[in-house]
């Protein structure tokens, strides 16, 4: 006889539809860029939407190189992720611990597959802020502007969580200069390519 199943507990998530679609999900990550108390977001093209950057992980990528990756290519910077808690875990040759999301969701992309989001807080230390092809704009909002600002709900709520853990009194770790700040705070995007890597459509 088959022994039967454990009894889960039953918080919000375990009843909510896309908890039980069944739909087939792709890895993706997400992340909010912190510097000098403004949260980056780009203005997607096609979208029409304020999201933070991110996208697919790529076959053969962990999900650190993609976020890296990503948001290299939607905004040129190069940004570090900062975990919101250090496994405690013995040295292996094998397992690589990796920064702990800020929080993991899943988003109902369309009828045929699901995302699950892997959403980091992150700071740059490198590069010059650009906008690509894909983008209307880059936009670096602050704590008092999010509430007003036309955002979903969940980025904005993650916006300001962003910001009360990595805001003022928080150093960046750039060295001054390094990533240029560019006034007014909108960067069109460049006349480049655009990249290569996949744009998920909206997460939120």
């Amino acid at each position: 006889m088959a022994p039967r199943p454990t009894r889960l507990p039953s918080p919000s998530w375990v009843d909510h539809p896309l908890a039980r679609s069944g739909l087939p999900k792709h890895w993706v990550v997400t992340g909010y860029v912190c510097e000098e108390g403004k949260v980056l977001l780009l203005h997607h093209r096609k979208l029409k939407m304020w999201l933070p950057p991110g996208g697919h992980v790529e076959r053969g990528e962990d999900p650190l190189r993609a976020l890296v990756r990503e948001v290299h290519e939607e905004t040129g910077l190069l940004v570090e992720p900062v975990s919101s808690g250090e496994p405690d875990l013995p040295e292996e040759d094998r397992v690589l611990p990796l920064p702990t999301p800020h929080h993991v969701q899943v988003e109902r992309i369309d009828g045929r597959h699901e995302h699950i989001d892997l959403v980091y807080l992150c700071r740059p230390v490198g590069g010059s802020l650009r906008a690509n092809p894909e983008s209307l704009a880059l936009r670096w909002f602050g704590r008092q502007e999010l509430p007003r600002a036309p955002l979903t709900p969940t980025v904005r709520r993650t916006a300001l969580s962003a910001l009360r853990i990595l805001g003022e009194g928080h150093g960046t770790g750039v060295t001054k200069g390094s990533v240029r700040r560019v006034e007014p705070n909108v960067v069109p995007p460049s006349s480049a390519a655009p990249s290569k890597g996949t744009r998920r459509p909206p997460r939120r």
